[in-house]
């Protein structure tokens, strides 16, 4: 590369100087499993024909997606336009416009303090490009050399430190690279969506059977955070859909804006939350949040309840000792009613992985009243065999004791009934905008718009 191109010129100026061609971006997370997540991008554009004083020409290389620097992690991927699936760029490809994009940018930002680009790009030219093709881990290292305004050249150095323009690019960049649109004309409008699978290592791990903390009993929400490398359009959108078991009773997105960072939160308790923003044209990266929690109608309800009735049966059957003891056979088979139904209950088919272990302590605490009434079942019924005769005082302290078994169990399921609470404030400090219905409907209105 190490020369100012065309494309180069065009997406830098496409990229920071002007974001209101892109009508509409939308990003759309969805978690398959416990290790991966499904992005869904797509963007809304009207090629223009002038940004600023500057002529666009046709054919040229618009940026429109970015792509994290992970090759082993992304995974499954679809790129289409109009006309159809097209071949996504390959990373050699994007990382060589990511370079043209960035030197751009630098080349602006030493002519502001009056140095031409032949010195830009001869003297640090390689050290921008490797800053945009090479892996993250090497990209932050040349960066922390080109910034440093103790090296030699000196005034090109201070020049890229001083604007903030080439920094925040420069630093997005070690770990992003950006995809390249060829636009042949000046069409009214474009949708191009690309998706791809994320493979985590194991973003679930501290629910792991094993580890006792409130997560696994079901008393706290699992947080999730996605990276938005580039958010500028005219609206923007960011949706999270909940796995089968599990409700989203937070989500949001921080962004970071020239005047400073803004938050702005979805509307919680739902499978499907969507965050809208207006006018963000000047908006740069930023990061989107979920807090995920299982969904309270279905195993923990009918946990709660079935506990109850378990609770209550033993203790009415520890009231009525006396009268057990000298009739058991009717109680042996009201109490045989319950193991059954509480096994059934915590191994429902259907559910995600992440809703599995979010309840596995919960679920223990359901086997474990199941094994009470089971016990509390069998001792009633040798009872009714005659070989053994117990006192009213001992079966009334031996159901007794399983009925605070299973009261503290109760209690436990009613904790993961009531927790976690709807988030009242944002993970993250920050000027902060409230969510509304109109901010919803306006959003699903303008993502109707433009589909293909």
């Amino acid at each position: 590369m190490r020369t100012v191109t065309a494309h180069g010129t065009v997406g830098a100026a496409l990229f920071c100087d002007d974001s209101e061609w892109i009508a509409r971006r939308k990003h759309t997370v969805e978690l398959l499993d416990d290790r991966t997540v499904r992005h869904k991008l797509t963007v809304d554009i009207t090629l223009p024909r002038q940004v600023g004083d500057m002529s666009i020409p046709v054919p040229c290389l618009a940026p429109t997606f970015m792509l994290r620097k992970a090759p082993a992690e992304l995974t499954n991927f679809d790129y289409q336009c109009p006309s159809g699936s097209i071949p996504l760029p390959t990373r050699e490809e994007n990382g060589r416009f990511s370079a043209e994009v960035l030197l751009e940018i630098a080349v602006k930002a030493a002519a502001r303090a009056g140095i031409g680009p032949n010195r830009v790009v001869n003297e640090l030219g390689p050290a921008i490009e490797e800053v945009a093709t090479k892996d993250t881990l090497v990209a932050a290292s040349v960066r922390s050399d080109l910034l440093d305004t103790s090296r030699e050249p000196l005034d090109i150095r201070r020049a890229l430190t001083a604007d903030p323009q080439f920094c925040w690019l420069s630093e997005l960049l070690e770990t992003n690279c950006i995809v390249g649109y060829l636009v042949n004309d000046y069409q009214p409008r474009q949708v191009l969506k690309l998706s791809f699978d994320e493979n985590q290592l194991d973003f679930a791990r501290d629910t792991r059977p094993g580890r006792l903390n409130k997560r696994s009993f079901g008393w706290e929400g699992y947080w999730f955070w996605f990276e938005l490398p580039f958010i500028g359009s005219s609206s923007y959108h960011f949706e999270v859909i909940a796995p089968s078991g599990l409700e989203i009773i937070d989500c949001g997105v921080a962004v970071e804006t020239p005047e400073g960072e803004v938050y702005k939160r979805g509307l919680g308790l739902r499978e499907r939350t969507h965050v809208y923003m207006r006018g963000a044209q000047t908006y740069r990266s930023g990061l989107g949040w979920a807090l995920f929690r299982v969904y309270r109608g279905g195993f923990i309800t009918g946990a709660v309840l079935s506990t109850a009735f378990v609770v209550i049966s033993i203790g009415a059957a520890a009231a009525f000792a006396g009268s057990i003891a000298r009739s058991p056979t009717n109680v042996t088979a009201v109490l045989l009613l319950f193991p059954g139904a509480l096994v059934a209950l915590v191994y429902r088919p259907g559910q995600h992985e992440l809703a599995l272990r979010l309840l596995h302590h919960a679920r223990l605490l359901l086997l474990a009243v199941a094994g009470v009434a089971f016990a509390v079942a069998a001792r009633v019924a040798v009872l009714g065999t005659g070989t053994e005769k117990a006192s009213t005082t001992t079966l009334r302290l031996e159901l007794a004791i399983a009925t605070c078994i299973t009261a503290l169990a109760f209690v436990g399921l009613v904790f993961t009934r009531l927790l976690p609470k709807v988030s009242e404030m944002s993970p993250v400090p920050g000027r902060y905008i409230e969510p509304t219905t109109s901010d919803s409907a306006d959003g699903s209105q303008e993502d109707t718009d433009g589909q293909t």
